[in-house]
């Protein structure tokens, strides 16, 4: 991830098109329900953000195996995520903020606490990262919102724009990248931007691997929400279960996802 955006196809703007002023969200001075909905107009999806709490704890760790935005974007978005921190505090009314990383970063934000979480899905799941960061199941008080959304809030923030970009991690079992692309890109111009031709029993997913939704058209398009799109084949086989614990079957899933440390194949087991 970079600044820079990747935009697939743009247009000069028309001689008549009245200029948009940014707008200075934090300049205002707004908290709570007024900022949540000025946010709302600049085209941020508030329905998960801006819950009252007393400590609000940043989940920055990738969401789904195979996604890699997390770790490159907090090197080299700072001051957007540290604008995105600032207006969800104000949004939640918080007293303190915890950015909860995966074990062995090595980033560092002044002022801001750090809390550790081993990085091995499903440690990413909201309710798995309180606990590991509060030692509490619920606890009274805390809130809690992905670096994807702290992503999106700063850059409106920063731009005073409305936000028409996202995140995404675009992968397969060759190649993994991540991109910021322009909401309304078809999933088929991003694969082919990013180079990857999909071959006989591919399975395209709009989300991560184990979270996300299967497509059955590349002209789908990515929304706000979209952290990843993966192409990988899924290999199915059935075992019967283990003695005491079910005699449904089992049906296996493995698929192959390029990740920084190299190709890694990934189980899933669930039961029928």
């Amino acid at each position: 991830i970079t600044e820079r955006s990747v935009f697939l196809a743009a247009t000069a703007p028309s001689k008549d098109a009245p200029e948009v002023e940014p707008v200075d969200l934090l300049g205002q001075g707004l908290e709570g329900d007024e900022l949540a909905l000025a946010v709302k107009k600049m085209g941020v999806n508030t329905r998960s953000l801006g819950r009252r709490c007393k400590t609000l704890i940043i989940n920055a760790l990738n969401p789904d195996p195979g996604v890699t935005w997390a770790e490159p974007m907090l090197v080299s978005h700072v001051e957007n995520l540290r604008t995105g921190m600032e207006l969800h505090r104000r949004m939640a009314r918080a007293d303190n903020v915890i950015l909860a990383v995966p074990k062995g970063s090595k980033v560092a934000y002044e002022g801001i606490p750090l809390a550790y979480v081993e990085p091995e899905y499903p440690n990413s799941v909201d309710q798995l990262v309180i606990k590991a960061v509060t030692g509490e199941e619920n606890p009274e008080g805390v809130g809690i919102v992905g670096l994807h959304n702290i992503w999106s809030l700063g850059r409106v923030g920063r731009l005073g724009r409305p936000l028409i970009e996202t995140v995404v991690t675009i992968g397969s079992y060759e190649h993994s990248g991540n991109y910021i692309v322009r909401d309304g890109s078809t999933i088929g111009e991003l694969l082919q931007f990013a180079n990857i031709r999909l071959k006989d029993g591919d399975t395209v997913v709009r989300g991560g691997p184990l979270r996300g939704e299967s497509l059955d058209r590349l002209d789908r398009s990515v929304t706000k929400g979209t952290y990843g799109i993966f192409v990988f084949f899924i290999t199915q086989q059935k075992r019967t279960a283990p003695s005491g614990v079910d005699a449904a079957e089992t049906v296996r899933f493995s698929w192959k996802v390029v990740e920084p440390q190299g190709q890694r194949e990934h189980d899933v087991r669930v039961s029928r």
